[in-house]
């Protein structure tokens, strides 16, 4: 049995994809904290790439940034795929937030094409709507659309991100 099913990794994932980082966060920095005092020796990325997922949900890139130089610094670079493909992610919302930075269409498509070989279906969704999200703060609207219909093609292979997807549809109505 993987490490992280036994812990509070899990029950932290899920409350991250329903939409609920806050409830998320205390549940995740638990398990980043037991991760590196029982595991100092072999350290691996899953507890702080998921503390850095929920903080770029909170929108605090700092944070996010953080984790990612945690994970560079005390994990192996050989990490499994779709643990790669998510770091990039985190990467690179968090490379776009930073000031003077741009929304990059053609990054977010080779990511999830990259993804598609071997990303779980939840995997591929978070990809989807992170890169729905971005365009949307960036003023891209209709890039943003096309996105979360991807994502709603999705869905059904991953039912726990529907909350949030659902929340994003909302923020894509237009305003009367």
């Amino acid at each position: 049995m993987p490490r992280w099913s036994a812990g509070p990794l899990q029950p932290a994932e899920v409350l991250y994809m329903q939409g609920r980082p806050q409830e998320a966060l205390p549940l995740a920095l638990r398990a980043h904290e037991l991760g590196v005092r029982f595991f100092q020796e072999h350290p691996v990325p899953l507890d702080a790439l998921l503390l850095a997922r929920i903080q770029l949900a909170l929108g605090d890139m700092a944070e996010a940034a953080r984790q990612l130089r945690w994970i560079e610094a005390h994990c192996a670079p050989e990490s499994l795929p779709p643990t790669a493909i998510m770091r990039r992610m985190v990467k690179l919302a968090v490379h776009e937030a930073a000031p003077g930075a741009s929304w990059e269409e053609n990054a977010w498509r080779l990511l999830v094409e990259e993804a598609g070989a071997y990303a779980s279906a939840d995997e591929m969704m978070e990809l989807l709507l992170q890169a729905s999200r971005g365009a949307l703060e960036t003023g891209r609207v209709e890039e943003a659309r096309q996105w979360l219909d991807r994502a709603r093609q999705a869905v059904e292979g991953a039912p726990l991100w529907r909350a949030r997807l659902e929340s994003l549809s909302q923020a894509l109505v237009p305003r009367v």
